[in-house]
């Protein structure tokens, strides 16, 4: 059983921007809109002219594929075009002595010609110059295993002249990666054909990241890595690893960017060991294949499952500079039994838990990978790891978790991602990236503040056609900016203030980690638009007014004890019965019969919906001729004090510098099913006018016409309900007269 979390033992702030803290204000440095605006980005979307003319050239393969029948799944089609670009790459990677393409309709029809006795013998033709490329470069083909051959039958001559013009159009891998950003034709091939195969297996799942995200998280932990002090005088080499590689993303992309960064010596890929493990053959195989043809890298991959140990990982625990990691989640353990086999060098986190009997009996595989991946750093050593929503924002196991992480390593960052990140994947499941630091000595921190940011988009939406879930290149990609923030404030000596704005759009913050949010890591939270509402509020107070959190005005849920079950003396309230204008559908609650028991409330409660806040659902608790109750999709808020009618609440409550706070404390696993949660509503903060005030005669004003109006819609709409009635009983009575 989980023990209750002590929230007063001051590890984190329990609420944030108190007026008063430690004998000191908490500031809010924003800058002026000029100052803190969108971030522009340097040359274009420069991903644009690879992905569309590798999308089309995919889509069109797919089509053949389809047509021919031949291949038995996707993972078939898969591996053959793997090797279809492996031989397009050594081709024109080393082109013939005499210049032109083995893969040109001309020189095939030769060897068709010179081999098989006929030049229109197009698929046996190919099959020689894949022997023969292969032949030449047995290295690079070492990285196929023992499948070194084309599966396209050899009399398919249709099938190869189809292909061919297709294998033309795709784009020379060696020029796609050109410049920081990392085009991964494995990947994005992986995400075209097989994006279903893994769909019901969460242990084995491989939802393939993005290079757009990929390539900001390799960037932002090699510029740490090449700017920490020790790095300069360091002789051995830089271990990077993905302990759950799928097809080596992660460390092709780390290969890329650290060969165009020089350093004493020469570039920093030649300083780099990687090292990658999968549970899945196919998978490790794929990522050799990318690393070894396409990044032009040795890596060490392996075949192992990298969540029960032992592994085959424990030579290289302890000595990795830097973990990039996306692992599959969901896939639930049994504690015991993965704790009988582990050590506590192997998960210093949960067996820390274990010991203080705050383990639940299931853990889920990115709780045990994100403890297993952070004992594998050496001091000073980095993890950048994506992770589902409630690893950021859970409450339960998740907090408890989170502050049993933070006394052992640092949290650097927090990156929240787009729903439309995994999309193609088929999933639109809220998830961030978390960068945490192993410290170089327990307990020391090399920085004040964590880096918030929140990418809206990343350039690019996910469609179907011909029955893919392709990308097609839309929008802006925010990871760029956010990259470029990253690199101001890791460069940056000290911050000025507890929360500092560093970009508007997209949103970027530096929070001191004395602030974080009821022990919350979810970057959200800190949304420049929330951080700017705040400093309005701060600002425009008139004389004698203060800035309160909800929570001391005042009590949510005060009979969240009490249930109630509708029937004729009472009614259940359901989130879907409030209007837009605040005023509650009483009609409807009459008749409504929910299966499950409400909340009890009482008029003059005020009802905020806690699920998808960005619809705004608040209303008054009117008088009715029965008892209510409300769906636990409510926040129940009854006021404390004289400072507040639950007229003035309600109003002051979808006022929109209140709506902008409300709307960026909500967590969840997707887009359309957020929510704030009442720990996180405690923290919103209302402005209090002064009694006596003009501010406050006003507020009292409009709070009096408010209720006053609403009373009338009520009574107004109860006459309509009466005459429609009325109508029909003198249809029935003129029916019977008749």
């Amino acid at each position: 059983m989980a023990r209750k979390i002590d929230r007063s033992s001051g590890t984190t702030a329990p609420t944030l921007f108190k007026p008063e803290r430690a004998g000191r204000p908490v500031t809010i440095e924003l800058p002026e809109p000029a100052a803190c605006a969108r971030l522009e980005p340097q040359g274009g979307n420069q991903n644009q002219g690879p992905y569309s003319a590798f999308y089309r050239a995919l889509g069109s393969l797919r089509e053949e594929f389809h047509r021919i029948g031949r291949f038995d799944d996707a993972n078939a089609k898969l591996d053959e075009l793997c090797k279809l670009l492996v031989l397009k790459t050594l081709d024109a990677r080393h082109p013939l002595p005499a210049g032109g393409s083995r893969l040109s309709i001309e020189y095939l029809q030769s060897v068709a010609e010179r081999m098989h006795g006929s030049p229109s013998r197009l698929a046996a033709a190919m099959h020689t110059v894949f022997d023969d490329v292969g032949a030449q470069f047995p290295d690079e083909f070492g990285a196929f295993g023992p499948r070194r051959s084309l599966n396209i039958h050899t009399d398919d001559d249709e099938f190869a002249r189809a292909i061919l013009p297709l294998l033309d159009a795709l784009p020379h891998i060696d020029d796609a990666h050109v410049g920081a950003w990392s085009f991964d034709s494995v990947n994005e091939a992986f995400g075209h054909f097989v994006q279903d195969s893994f769909r019901n297996r969460k242990e084995d799942a491989q939802y393939m990241t993005p290079p757009e995200v990929v390539s900001a998280m390799v960037e932002i932990v090699l510029n740490d890595i090449v700017q920490a002090p020790d790095f300069a005088g360091r002789s051995e080499p830089l271990l990077i690893g993905d302990p759950t590689c799928g097809v080596g993303s992660f460390l092709a992309a780390a290969y890329r960017h650290a060969a165009q960064i020089e350093v004493s010596g020469g570039r920093l890929s030649d300083r780099l060991q990687l090292f990658g493990q999968d549970k899945v053959e196919r998978m490790a195989r794929l990522a050799m294949v990318n690393l070894k043809i396409f990044a032009r890298s040795d890596a060490h991959i392996r075949v192992g499952n990298s969540i029960m140990p032992p592994t085959s990982m424990e030579d290289v625990a302890g000595r990795f500079d830097a973990i990039l990691t996306n692992p599959p989640f969901g896939a639930t353990f049994d504690a015991s039994e993965l704790l009988a086999k582990a050590t506590p060098n192997n998960l210093p986190t949960l067996f820390a838990m274990a010991r203080s009997r705050s383990l639940p009996k299931a853990l889920d595989s990115e709780y045990i990978l994100l403890d297993r991946e952070l004992a594998m750093l050496r001091p000073g050593g980095r993890l950048l790891m994506v992770v589902p929503d409630h690893v950021v924002s859970g409450s339960g196991f998740s907090e408890e978790f989170r502050l049993e992480i933070a006394k052992r390593y640092e949290l650097v960052a927090v990156l929240d991602l787009p729903a439309e990140t995994f999309a193609q994947a088929g999933t639109r499941t809220k998830t961030s990236v978390v960068y945490l630091r192993r410290p170089d000595k327990p307990g020391v921190r090399s920085r004040t503040h964590v880096f918030m940011a929140t990418a809206e988009d990343l350039g690019f939406r996910v469609v179907s056609r011909a029955g893919a879930s392709v990308k097609r290149m839309i929008g802006t990609n925010d990871m760029p900016l956010i990259t470029a923030g990253y690199a101001t404030f890791s460069s940056a000596s000290a911050e000025s203030a507890d929360v500092v704005c560093l970009s508007a759009q997209p949103s970027i913050a530096a929070v001191s980690s004395s602030q974080l949010l009821n022990n919350r890591w979810t970057a959200g939270f800190y949304r420049t638009g929330r951080l700017a509402a705040l400093q309005h509020l701060e600002k425009s107070l008139g004389p004698g007014a203060s800035l309160l959190s909800l929570s001391d005005v005042v009590d949510i849920d005060p009979d969240s004890s009490e249930r109630v079950l509708p029937n004729e003396d009472n009614r259940c309230i359901s989130v879907l019965h409030v209007r837009e204008d605040g005023s509650i559908d009483l009609a409807g609650v009459e008749i409504y019969r929910p299966t499950t028991a409400c909340v009890r409330c009482k008029p003059g409660d005020v009802l905020v919906s806690k699920i998808n806040p960005r619809i705004v659902r608040i209303a008054v608790v009117p008088a009715t001729p029965w008892h209510v109750g409300c769906s636990p999709e409510f926040a129940v808020l009854r006021c404390r004090g004289d400072q507040f009618t639950p007229w003035s609440l309600a109003l002051l409550l979808r006022s929109s510098v209140v709506q902008s706070q409300i709307r960026t404390l909500t967590s969840g696993t997707s887009s359309s099913h957020n929510r704030i949660k009442d720990r996180d509503l405690e923290v919103v903060k209302l402005p209090v006018p002064a009694p006596g005030t003009p501010a406050f005669k006003s507020l009292q004003t409009f709070a009096t016409a408010y209720e006053k109006s609403l009373k009338d819609q009520y009574a107004a709409q109860q006459q309509i309900d009466e005459c429609f009635r009325g109508t029909e009983l003198l249809l029935g009575a003129a029916k019977t007269i008749g």
